[in-house]
Formats: C-alpha cells, sequence, structure tokens
C-alpha cells in the first residue's frame, strides 16, 4: 500500500495542496524552472570540466529541492518498494502460474491510462475555458498533475506486464533475451550511459550537445545500447555479476563476493 501511494506521488499532492490553500500556488519550495532550464543549458554548451564539477556541488540543494518538487523522491522509492514486494512474492519466478496476475495489471493498466487521459483533457479543458494559465500554477494545475502521475505509474505497470506476457511466448522469449544480460547489468549499464553522454555532448569531451540532431541523438542511443547489449553477455559468460553491482553486493554483505564464474565453487571446496 506505502509502495503504491509513493508511486502515485500522493505526498508532493498533499504539500501542493497546503501550499495551494496558503498561497495559491502549488509551489511549496520555490523553484524557477524556466530559469533554471536556461541556466543548464548554457551549462551545458560552454563551461568546462572544472566549472562542471564546482557547478554540481553549488547546485546540489536544487537538485534535492527538485527532488522533492517534481515527486521523483517519493516515486522513485515507491518503486523499490512495488518491486521488492513483487519479488518476494515470485511472480517472476512462478512460470505459467503468474499469467493471471500479469494479465490483471496489463489489463488494469491501460484502463487506468485511458482514465488518466480522459482526466487530463477534461481538466484541460475546463481550465482553458474558464482561462486558468499553467503558470499560474493553481487548482487546475494540481488537478491535472493527478492524471499525468496516474498515467506514468500506469505505464509502467503496463510496460512491465507486457513484456513479462511476452516472454511466456516462446519466439518473442528468444527476441527479447538479450535484454536479460543488460538488465542483469542495469547499474552498470546507467552509469556507462552517464560517461558517454559526458564524452559525448559536454564540454569535457567532444561537445555535441548543440551540433548533433535528435535523429543522430537516437542514432548514438541505438549503437550505445546495442553495444552495452553485447558487452553485459560478454561478461556475464565470465563473471557472476557486472562490476559496479559486484561491488554493491559486496558492501551490502560487508564481504567479497565472487565474482569469477566457478570462484565461489572453488573455494568452498577448498573449506
Amino acid at each position: 500500500m506505502l509502495g503504491t501511494l509513493l508511486v502515485l506521488n500522493l505526498p508532493t499532492k498533499v504539500f501542493e495542496l497546503v501550499a495551494l490553500l496558503r498561497t495559491g500556488t502549488v509551489d511549496f519550495i520555490a523553484f524557477d524552472y524556466p530559469k533554471a532550464a536556461a541556466a543548464y543549458f548554457d551549462f551545458i554548451a560552454h563551461r568546462s570540466g572544472v566549472d562542471m564539477l564546482w557547478d554540481n556541488l553549488r547546485a546540489f540543494p536544487d537538485k534535492i529541492d527538485y527532488q522533492l518538487t517534481s515527486g521523483r523522491l517519493w516515486i522513485t522509492f515507491g518503486f523499490f518498494l512495488l518491486g521488492m514486494r513483487v519479488g518476494r512474492l515470485g511472480w517472476f519466478d512462478r512460470g505459467e502460474a503468474a499469467l493471471p496476475f500479469f494479465r490483471a495489471t496489463f489489463r488494469r493498466s491501460w484502463q487506468v491510462m485511458l482514465a488518466s487521459l480522459a482526466l487530463g483533457l477534461v481538466v484541460g479543458g475546463t481550465a482553458l475555458a474558464l482561462s486558468a494559465k499553467p503558470e499560474d500554477k493553481g487548482w487546475a494545475y494540481w488537478a491535472a498533475e493527478f492524471a499525468i502521475d496516474g498515467y506514468n505509474a500506469a505505464a509502467a505497470a503496463f510496460y512491465i506486464s507486457g513484456v513479462a506476457l511476452l516472454m511466456a511466448r516462446p519466439r518473442w522469449a528468444r527476441r527479447l533475451a538479450p535484454l536479460g544480460d543488460i538488465g542483469k547489468m542495469a547499474l552498470t549499464s546507467y552509469l556507462t550511459q552517464t560517461l558517454a553522454g559526458l564524452l559525448l555532448f559536454y564540454p569535457v569531451g567532444l561537445a555535441l550537445f548543440t551540433q548533433t540532431s535528435p535523429a543522430v541523438n537516437v542514432l548514438i542511443c541505438v549503437v550505445l545500447f546495442a553495444g552495452q547489449m553485447a558487452f553485459s553477455r560478454w561478461w556475464l559468460a565470465r563473471f557472476n555479476y557486472g562490476p559496479v553491482e559486484w561491488l554493491w553486493r559486496s558492501a551490502t554483505f560487508f564481504r567479497w563476493q565472487p565474482l569469477v564464474k566457478g570462484a565461489g565453487a572453488a573455494l568452498s571446496l577448498q573449506h
């Protein structure tokens, strides 16, 4: 229940409601998004690597404010809780027995997505009729955010349950199998994507931020992701975990975990 409430971003909605009643706007923390976006654009396009380091340190409080005002902090933690719940229930390990659960989740998720879209259209149409402006961040803005958060949460469930149902079909299972390796190295892949983005688009590297078109960026993403998939398969054929996952797991258990495949079994035989 707690995970669902957090995923729906209800803590932020409560804070915004209090702010609305007190000030007439949803901003419970003052944050100028247009100004921040313009400054960030200039930062990526022109600043040096040293400036980037210091600016990120200086802007750390602003990043925390964004996590709170956007609700990302609660939403991320909520998905962690729901993931733990599903993992403990073993839904991804039950094979055919779990299919009714995923079918029901798939059906309900797209229904919630459609309902959220309908709610958004009603709120948007009402706001337009009353000449309410989004930049005022009043009651219409607050109500519209409910539709957005509901749609986003339902979309996540839609994708997860949809992929689970496709995996139950042999042909699709073969097609989607390569995603399993990169999924086991999700943290490593995420960090390497960040590093690649820094080296490609920021002034610390090739500074392509203002040079490439959206189509070229999509091509870069596809090539990078395909390379990560190939690397993940190569790595996991030789090691038990991704490099960052291995460090994280070792820190979790306060003991170095066997990294090389077969090393754990060999160590047990020695003892």
